[in-house]
């Protein structure tokens, strides 16, 4: 299941337009964290996703939005610069569907503000960001249409077979472990947060089931 989650949108329209957009994909599960209360331009725009606009859930942080998902993906319209920049480090549409796709679980993708997008301490909750190539010349999309083309990319044409993915709960406890084990080698201490950043990224990129997460902590419990 696909959950839309919106980070204070400035403009009542384009979250009514958003809502239209998922109503074309039959993704009904809209969130919106903190943003412009929804007024009569919002219901206009949302069309026959009146429903899901009607229906959309409030967070007063992002956090609090996301807990009850298992994977999260953060857009960007802003590429890393560095190599080691695994905060902005973005794999595209189809590539982020081809390690979703055989999942059955619970995803969370998230859309930023339309002047500014999803600041560095937003991108680093999530397990996976996308970025939706444009043209250099013209780069800025309408957020309802980035939401169109991430929902047409993630849904049209996936065919694999499900499997039950990791929760982030399992996630997380994995993440510490390989802390653990990196603080139990002396891994050097000014190298850390990198490393850590890192992991995140790999860990939410690979899509780790939850028999693969049972097989890992085994192997990184004989560390210990």
């Amino acid at each position: 299941m696909i959950f839309i989650i919106l980070v204070e949108p400035l403009y009542g329209g384009n979250v009514g337009l958003v809502a239209r957009a998922m109503a074309n994909f039959n993704v009904k599960e809209l969130r919106i964290v903190k943003g412009r209360e929804t007024g009569e331009e919002a219901k206009r725009r949302a069309k026959h996703g009146l429903a899901i606009l009607e229906e959309a859930k409030r967070f007063e942080d992002l956090p609090a939005a996301i807990e009850d998902l298992d994977i999260i993906i953060a857009t960007t319209g802003v590429l890393a610069k560095k190599e080691k920049d695994w905060v902005r480090k973005a794999l595209g549409p189809e590539q982020v569907r081809e390690k979703i796709e055989k999942y059955d679980g619970r995803v969370g993708i998230l859309f930023g503000r339309e002047n500014y997008g999803l600041y560095n301490e937003e991108l680093g909750l999530a397990d996976m960001v996308m970025h939706i190539p444009t043209s250099e010349e013209y780069p800025v999309l309408n957020l309802s249409h980035a939401v169109a083309i991430t929902l047409y990319s993630l849904i049209v044409g996936s065919k694999a077979k499900k499997e039950t993915p990791a929760s982030r709960r399992e996630r997380e406890l994995l993440r510490k472990e390989i802390k653990r084990a990196l603080s139990d080698i002396e891994y050097p201490a000014h190298r850390r947060r990198k490393t850590y950043q890192m992991i995140d990224r790999i860990l939410g990129r690979a899509g780790i089931s939850d028999e693969e997460f049972r097989v890992l902590m085994g192997v990184l419990k004989r560390t210990r």
